[in-house]
């Protein structure tokens, strides 16, 4: 027969995944054989489908002139389970993905064999997360095929989700989608199924993909519910024995430190207020270590309270306020904000090592018992006035921009831009060194700015003749972050690669870059 175009939903099932476990038993399920010329090639599995009003309809009973007529729907689930070169397929159709166990398949495989196959000029759609302030999950889209370089891809920031576009030899499909599955539009008869799976699967082991694109293993947002079981009991384990190195709690998200009067652990009204979030304080209030579940860290509320009126301002489970780094296998996984990644181990040597590097500023500032930042910053430009210039709050309106723009918390007369915040998750941290970047890159670019950032400067740390053109050798940018820990200063690490990126984008521009850490007491 001439083969005809159809979509397939191609899953590479994992090696050691036994095939009584890998349909989901909630399901009932009818069985069939697929034959031909009286040859098995696999089984195809179908979930009775049952019909049903759609919710829509609902809307308009009673209300139509004539009376609506019964409109059934229904949706259709099966799923193809095919061998091939010892290697089990899971070709699913309609909602035949929910048919699989989770985690039953290989992570990563579509994408794989789509950036194998694909030509890298012809590229019609990218699916990424941004690892920044806060993780954005975005599609972008291109109105005809183009190259992966015009997608404007951060390499060092973005997570590749799944990439869309023409293969090399069309036989392997009219159009390829890669992500977890192989979605694909091929001419195929059902004979030729088996010889079609075997190519993928042979363009899965390749790794040409890495020399096209290296950075795409670098990280990695991870699936497996097998795998994140055994790092959540790894993390359980740890807390028990009270083994902290590597494992704290963070602030998930940036929040108004000036409306906080503490944190609270759980929603009893007798509950301890603290002044941060450390497992420390946890332990001492809620819990014998010997008794933590992971139950009861996704369970147990971890509340901010308002200065002004005791109520809630933010509240978060306590396991998306723990940040870890724990190797295992070759790779570093990290949980932060409540989701796991893993992290190739030459990607993340180089992050350490740059972070080493990064120079660390001859500032001295007073230790950090404030109520705010904003009273800290108040306090210490107050004490040091021949020093120090407060410019924190003095926000510039810069036409073209979205919001105002913060110059930075406190300028010296020694060219010290200086951004202070205190320590948090990824998101927070991550906030700072945008912020720093972003007032970095209109300062040295753009008069205008400099001009309006000169007036909110007291006459003794003006720019002077300088404001129409500045030499950014002679300015230092410190991001001086305020941390209770007594050790040495150490961030997350997804922290770390955007500080990275921002050192080097800062450095290209001319400035010294420099951290600080600011004892809270």
């Amino acid at each position: 027969m001439k083969p005809k175009s159809v979509r397939l939903s191609i899953f590479l099932i994992k090696k050691d995944w036994a095939l009584a476990n890998l349909l989901d038993k909630k399901h009932s399920l009818d069985s069939y054989s697929v034959r031909i010329d009286g040859s098995s090639i696999g089984d195809l599995h179908v979930k009775q489908s049952k019909q049903k009003v759609p919710h829509w309809a609902i809307l308009f009973q009673g209300s139509t002139l004539p009376n609506l007529p019964n409109i059934p729907s229904q949706s259709a689930a099966a799923v193809w389970l095919i061998r091939v070169q010892k290697r089990l397929f899971g070709i699913a159709f309609g909602y035949g993905r929910a048919l699989l166990a989770p985690g039953s398949w290989e992570e990563d495989f579509g994408l794989k064999v789509t950036l194998n196959c694909v030509d890298i000029d012809r590229v019609r759609s990218v699916d990424r997360v941004k690892l920044d302030a806060i993780a954005q999950h975005s599609q972008i889209q291109a109105s005809r095929e183009a190259s992966i370089g015009e997608f404007g891809l951060d390499v060092e920031q973005d997570l590749l989700r799944a990439v869309t576009g023409k293969p090399l030899e069309p036989k392997l499909g009219l159009r390829l989608t890669g992500k977890d599955s192989l979605h694909v539009n091929v001419k195929v008869n059902l004979g030729g199924i088996t010889d079609l799976l075997a190519r993928y699967l042979a363009e899965y082991s390749k790794r040409t993909y890495r020399e096209r694109f290296p950075w795409v293993d670098q990280i990695s947002e991870l699936q497996d519910p097998t795998k994140i079981e055994q790092l959540e009991k790894d993390i359980v384990q740890r807390l028990r024995n009270q083994d902290l190195e590597h494992i704290w709690l963070t602030i998930p998200e940036p929040i108004d430190w000036s409306r906080v009067s503490g944190f609270k652990y759980g929603r009893s009204r007798h509950a301890k207020l603290h002044e941060d979030i450390h497992f420390t304080s946890y332990f001492a209030e809620h819990e014998k270590t010997d008794e933590i579940r992971i139950e009861t860290l996704k369970c147990v509320s971890v509340l901010a309270i308002s200065g002004d009126d005791e109520n809630v301002l933010y509240h978060w489970p306590l396991f998306r306020c723990i940040y870890a780094e724990i190797r295992s296998g070759g790779h570093t996984y990290l949980l932060n904000n409540g989701k796991w990644y893993r992290i190739s181990q030459s990607f993340a040597r180089n992050v350490e090592r740059s972070y080493r590097q990064l120079g660390t500023s001859r500032l001295v500032l007073p230790d950090y018992h404030d109520g705010s930042e904003t009273e800290y910053n108040a306090r210490v430009a107050n004490e040091d006035r021949a020093r120090l210039a407060l410019m924190d709050t003095k926000l510039i309106e810069y036409p073209g921009m979205a919001s105002k723009v913060e110059f930075c918390d406190l300028y010296s007369r020694s060219r010290e831009i200086i951004h202070v915040k205190r320590y948090g998750g990824s998101s927070v941290l991550s906030h700072l060194f945008a912020q720093g970047l972003m007032s970095g890159e209109l300062f040295r670019r753009d008069e205008e700015f400099r001009r309006m950032v000169n007036a909110k400067l007291p006459a003794s740390h003006r720019l002077g003749a300088s404001v129409g053109r500045i030499d950014a050798s002679r300015f230092e940018i410190v991001y001086a972050i305020v941390s209770k820990s007594t050790k040495a200063l150490n961030i997350p690490f997804f922290s770390k690669v955007n500080l990275r990126n921002a050192d080097r984008r800062l450095k290209t521009f001319g400035y010294r870059v420099s951290l600080l850490k600011v004892q809270a007491i």
